[in-house]
């Protein structure tokens, strides 16, 4: 790793919340300004009012908001003040003492302040959508006017000269915000999962364990799955060499080679895949070298054209976890791999003496591979040629028994002069929201936009430098990725008693999903004795909805017991709460 960043001890993995506490904690530092309040349940509350304000100020005209749960996510905060908070419960209607205040910072970070670059937003007509969007290149999630909200911390970042023009480095990609709350982002050839502050949670061996090599060389595509595994691509760099081989056809094929420990190796570019458990354990590979080269046969070059090899540059998973879709950008080619086997059931691109692509190829140099809700595959079409063509978004579909493969939808770029000249000719991806709409980054072109299913732009905007910039500086934007917001899993619960009798044994769980996406809970509760068990399974909650569930415990067989509720969510199991009623005679 070559950069400094705070490792944090391991721990229980991701987030175990007990019962409610202060957050943000007093005297907090945050690196983000869309906030997810948090605070104590108040006895015989009907509702909760969270009022903010910069600690140089009173709490008269304080920015306020009710919640009918125990947590609240606020938006509009900036960077670089001190604020003070307070919160306090409702009872019918009328507000009860005040508890706080507290305090906490949002601290700007320094890359920001040198103003190398932002996001210039041209449209928004998505103030229904929200949502918020991530960049690599910035190493920072925007809202939809082009604002920060929350930025990647400790990490030490410097300029660096390259041909006459500054890169930041270390170089950040595939930056996103995951479903369960978390960042994933690779750094340097290593790939890192953080909580929103920045501390590591996990980070992947990079052993070279499928390589061979001293290291996996991480690259372009690193995912968090819904199973909870991770996913990532990696480089072979050296295969070796059968003892005995024709000379000649070596040679041509591997010019340049090293002998290791007597054996000979030839340099190489295969692609690997590796999927990881969250004890890091490999679960499951693939190398392309199997695929393109079983044979000997690799893809064909000439000795200029040796970069020009199986290196894949994307990959994403179908929703039953039974397929793996890749891309190799240099070879224009897509791949459909079947997890259970390792074979390449299909495939779409140019026509190589190996590895033969079943399918017609609609793309050239082309970056994402991703397989989207309806089955049909989107890339973004780089399509950049000695004479740049325009890039464009291309969704095609998946052979079946009657129909062959063919797009089903395409968009050209080319939508105004600036997109036109902004042509991505490295990067991009392509999202499909939730709205049915879609996120096309455009990659080192710079542009990021989102576009209905009938080609009306929506909401767009350009990766630039402000003209007060004392730096030429390259962006090299290469994804961007879309959430509904800092907190897309987050829930609370509480019961309406936190004791219970013999005469009056009855309680009231209520759920709440504060997060931004739909979830739903598995709840587990049980005595201390042992004499009541039961588990529930809940039905989706959608956003800002509650849910309760009338508990009714066995009486206890002797003296007092302990009963214990614990929820956890279906988005991400790690997330769990746990609260306790007692049970007395």
């Amino acid at each position: 790793m070559k950069f400094r960043i705070l490792l944090v001890p391991a721990i229980v993995f991701y987030h175990f919340l007990a019962e409610a506490q202060l957050v943000p904690a007093p005297g907090a530092k945050l690196n983000y300004t869309q906030i997810m309040f948090e605070y104590p349940k108040v006895k015989d509350a009907e509702m909760y009012v969270v009022q903010v304000s910069k600690e140089s100020e009173t709490f008269n005209g304080a920015m306020e908001q009710k919640d009918s749960s125990i947590a609240t996510m606020i938006n509009g905060l900036d960077f670089g003040f001190k604020y003070q908070w307070r919160y306090a419960g409702i009872k019918n209607g009328n507000v009860l003492p005040w508890n706080g205040p507290y305090n906490f910072e949002t601290i700007s970070d320094s890359f920001f302040g040198q103003s190398i670059m932002s996001l210039h937003v041209l449209r928004n007509d998505t103030s229904k959508t929200g949502g918020l969007i991530a960049m690599d290149c910035t190493h920072s999630v925007l809202d939809r006017t082009g604002k920060v909200i929350w930025y990647l911390p400790k990490i030490n970042w410097r300029l660096t000269p390259v041909r006459k023009k500054f890169e930041m480095r270390p170089q950040i990609l595939d930056m996103k915000i995951t479903p369960y709350g978390t960042v994933t982002f690779l750094s340097d050839s290593d790939a890192f999962e953080s909580d929103l502050q920045g501390n590591i949670i996990w980070k992947a061996p990079n052993d070279g364990k499928i390589s061979g090599n001293n290291n996996e060389a991480y690259n372009h595509d690193f995912k968090r799955l819904p199973n909870g595994n991770y996913m990532v691509l990696g480089v072979q760099q050296w295969k070796k060499l059968p003892t005995t081989y024709d000379s000649v056809l070596m040679n041509k094929k591997f010019p340049f080679r090293q002998v290791r420990n007597g054996k000979e190796y030839a340099k190489v570019e295969f692609g690997t895949v590796i999927e990881y458990n969250k004890r890091k354990e490999i679960v499951w590979s693939w190398n392309s070298d199997n695929y393109f080269d079983k044979d000997w046969r690799s893809p064909e070059r000439d000795s200029s054209d040796y970069e020009l090899r199986a290196h894949m540059n994307a990959f994403s998973v179908d929703n039953k976890n039974e397929f793996v879709y890749g891309g190799f950008r240099d070879i224009d080619r897509i791949i459909k791999i079947n997890k259970k086997t390792g074979q390449v059931v299909n495939s779409w691109g140019s026509k190589m003496p190996s590895g033969e692509a079943r399918e017609p190829g609609y793309f050239h140099k082309q970056h994402d591979a991703r397989i989207l809700n309806d089955g049909t595959i989107a890339v973004f079409n780089n399509d950049n040629t000695p004479v740049d063509s325009p890039s464009s978004v291309i969704i095609f579909s998946q052979p079946t028994a009657n129909q062959k493969s063919e797009v089903k939808w395409q968009f050209v770029c080319s939508f105004d002069t600036m997109a036109g000249y902004r042509h991505g000719g490295n990067g991009g991806n392509v999202e499909e929201l939730s709205n049915h709409h879609f996120l096309v980054c455009m990659g080192n072109g710079d542009r990021i936009f989102e576009i209905t299913r009938d080609k009306q732009i929506v909401w767009d905007g350009i990766v630039e430098s402000p003209e007060s910039s004392t730096y030429l500086f390259t962006h090299r934007l290469y994804r961007a990725h879309y959430i509904s917001s800092l907190y897309p899993c987050y829930f609370t619960c509480e019961t309406n008693s936190d004791t219970v009798t013999q005469k009056t044994s009855a309680f009231t769980l209520k759920v709440f999903n504060e997060g931004t996406d739909d979830d739903s809970y598995l709840i587990k509760i049980s005595s201390g004795k042992g004499a009541y068990q039961k588990q529930i399974t809940t039905s989706v909650l959608h956003s800002n909805r509650s849910a309760s569930f009338d508990v009714t415990p066995v009486k206890a067989t002797s003296g007092p017991d302990k009963i214990q509720i614990v929820v956890q969510s279906k988005t991400n199991p790690d997330l769990e709460r746990k609260i306790f009623v007692q049970f007395r005679n």
